[in-house]
């Protein structure tokens, strides 16, 4: 392995390690984005079932406590599994944008791979060339 061989391998892996270490930066904001966002969510939710639970136990309509209760409780469950089914959508869209990152990632470094493979070849073929070069031609 002659010496540009080696300072292209060498920059290459470094090119390597600092693609690396910006994607795994890039997943650490995805997931603060995420985790953010179904804080977000889980706030927005709470803050809906406290206001839906007043707003039946302020309902006029409703005579007696018993009938009151029995739509407070009715409401909560509707709200529980509403709310449930949003988080579940929210955690599949997010576990989505998640793989497609990573798959992202992936291509990135089988392109930083392809370039390298390139890039050695070249230098191999200019080392073969300049070798051809500096031997005398031997004709009869």
């Amino acid at each position: 392995m002659g010496l540009c061989e080696t300072h292209v391998h060498q920059c290459c892996d470094l090119l390597k390690r600092l693609l690396t270490e910006s994607q795994v930066e890039q997943l650490k904001q995805l997931e603060m984005k995420h985790d953010r966002e179904m804080k977000e969510l889980k706030g927005n939710q709470a803050k809906q079932s406290m206001e839906s639970t007043k707003a039946v136990s302020h309902d006029k309509s409703v005579k007696n406590k018993a009938e009151r209760e029995r739509r407070v409780k009715e409401l909560q469950s509707n709200n529980t599994k509403k709310f449930m089914e949003e988080r579940k959508r929210r955690k599949m869209h997010q576990a989505e944008a998640r793989d497609d990152v990573i798959k992202e990632h992936s291509r990135q470094l089988e392109i930083l791979k392809k370039e390298q493979d390139t890039m050695i070849q070249k230098q191999k073929q200019s080392v073969e060339e300049a070798r051809n070069a500096n031997q005398p031609d031997s004709y009869a």
